[in-house]
């Protein structure tokens, strides 16, 4: 094994050996803390050929691969460098076999079900690794049949939203911050904005679950006045009677967005040779609806009241329409790429999905695809819903190979993580 300070970060297509030689699926869901930034990511994999783990079995090199895309980790950072935790489903006797290698101590935390402990399990081994490094996540964890021994080698302890009322969960969070437990601990499942303002205030400290995706709606509430601007702008991006001229016009009076904008064109992400320095050069090399695309993302990242974790998630489902798209030939990319961007749209505007849709001039196929689920851009966004949510037995079109899938959603990730970097940088 390489040490620390030599291990070189192999390449994205190292990564995707792996996946055609193990036959594996894999998805990261972000793990988000009380401000809704990203703490870290689990990471959930379905393994065709073994029960087993399949980062660390025979090639550490190739887990460490697989860990730096999952984790968001630039492939020229050096190894500590923005290093996000992974939580990675294992069970007690894979601990106690020492089968994680003690380099992946700062970047693993063993994601555990308390269920898994029996009377044999011989916890001296896994002592010993936590007490050099080794973080422990107890998930699904109920106080009343949890070992006291395995609570004490615990760095998190996932709660289940599902499984208690608000009553029980104040409890329970009464009982472990007495002299039971003094580590962090998150609460999982979460599908509404309500439920994680709920357990800000019980005190809980990280978050996992789709209500990022929900827009935070009240009653009869009005739509916000800089929403009601973004919306405003957008329709007037994908007007059809829109020139080119006009959308220069349009775009030039907003400096924030030229400076977003002419920075995301001048970025990696395009390659141009020579720098781009206004719109009207922009649309030229772009082109109208490309270009259409990426101020629709700059409009949306700047909702400043929602989290970049929302904009990386938005980024992430539009590339990989993208990709699905593109290698099953049955629809327009450019087309699937926008379905998956506007799929999102009521979490940022924190308005209904249809109200805002019927603002946008957009096609019908991506409004019966986002609405109904309807036609080849409805199967491509429910597969990628599907893969989002480790939902890879209901999968539709399930002629595509393990490797083919896992290539199209690391390069989504891939993007997104470095499209995000570019557009939350400080102007």
């Amino acid at each position: 094994m390489l040490c620390s300070n030599t291990l070189i970060i192999w390449q994205l297509d190292r990564a995707l050996l792996f996946y055609m030689k193990i036959n594996t699926l894999m998805v990261r869901q972000s793990v988000i803390d009380r401000e809704q930034n990203s703490f870290g990511f689990e990471l959930l994999y379905q393994n065709t050929i073994s029960n087993k783990s399949v980062l660390f079995n025979d090639d550490d090199t190739t887990a460490q691969t697989i860990l730096n895309h999952y984790s968001g980790l630039a492939g020229d950072a050096p190894l500590t460098q923005n290093r996000q935790p992974v939580f990675i489903k294992t069970s007690l006797q894979f601990l106690a076999n020492n089968s994680i290698p003690e380099i992946f101590f700062s970047t693993v935390i063993a994601d555990i079900s308390a269920a898994s402990f029996n009377e044999s399990c011989d916890l001296s081994k896994i002592e010993s690794d936590f007490k050099k490094g080794l973080k422990i996540c107890i998930d699904e964890f109920d106080l009343s049949n949890c070992p006291k021994e395995l609570i004490a080698l615990s760095s998190f302890l996932k709660i289940n939203i599902n499984s208690y009322n608000e009553e029980k969960l104040t409890s329970l969070l009464k009982q472990l911050n007495t002299d039971i437990y003094h580590g962090n601990i998150i609460l999982k499942n979460i599908e509404k904005t309500e439920q994680f303002q709920q357990g800000v205030k019980l005190g809980f400290h990280y978050f996992q679950g789709t209500f990022l995706e929900k827009p935070s709606m009240v009653e009869n509430k009005a739509l916000p006045h800089n929403s009601q601007t973004s919306l405003t702008l957008m329709a007037e991006l994908y007007d059809e009677k829109t020139t080119p001229a006009k959308l220069e016009r349009i775009l030039s009076s907003d400096v924030i967005l030229t400076t977003r904008l002419l920075k995301l064109i001048n970025s990696a992400a395009f390659g141009f040779p020579q720098k781009v320095e206004s719109i009207k050069k922009s649309i030229m090399l772009v082109g109208l609806n490309n270009l259409r695309q990426w101020v629709s993302l700059i409009i949306l990242s700047k909702q400043s009241h929602k989290s970049d974790e929302l904009m990386r998630w938005n980024l992430t489902r539009a590339a990989f329409c993208k990709n699905l798209a593109t290698t099953l030939e049955i629809v327009d990319p450019e087309k699937a790429f926008l379905t998956g961007l506007l799929s999102m749209i009521d979490a940022y505007l924190d308005w209904p999905l249809d109200k805002s849709l019927k603002a946008l001039p957009i096609s019908d196929d991506i409004k019966e695809a986002l609405l109904y689920g309807k036609g080849g851009l409805g199967d491509v966004l429910s597969s990628v819903r599907q893969y989002e949510s480790a939902d890879w037995v209901n999968l539709e079109h399930q002629s595509l190979a393990e490797s083919v899938w896992g290539e199209m959603y690391l390069e989504a990730i891939s993007w997104a993580d470095e499209t995000l970097s570019i557009l939350i940088k400080p102007d």
